[in-house]
């Protein structure tokens, strides 16, 4: 984030079940704040739909993928 030049995008992603989405955006937020940056969520989504997220088993809800602006 700190490479990222002021209204540049940064895109990521997780693609593993044992990083919650909750966590994920976690993570992302912490890093905007060590790095002293304002972020603007673009787009946040899941894994496509032929690959389901069912409720209660969590290793179905593995893929997070994320873009930000950064002010």
């Amino acid at each position: 984030m700190k490479l990222v030049k002021k209204g540049g995008f940064l895109v990521t992603a997780s693609c593993t079940n044992l990083v919650p989405p909750e966590l994920f955006l976690q993570i992302i937020g912490m890093a905007a704040k060590d790095a002293k940056r304002p972020i603007r969520q673009v787009c946040f989504r899941a894994q496509a739909a032929d690959h389901p997220i069912v409720w209660h088993m969590d290793n179905t809800n593995y893929l997070k993928f994320l873009i930000i602006e950064l002010g």
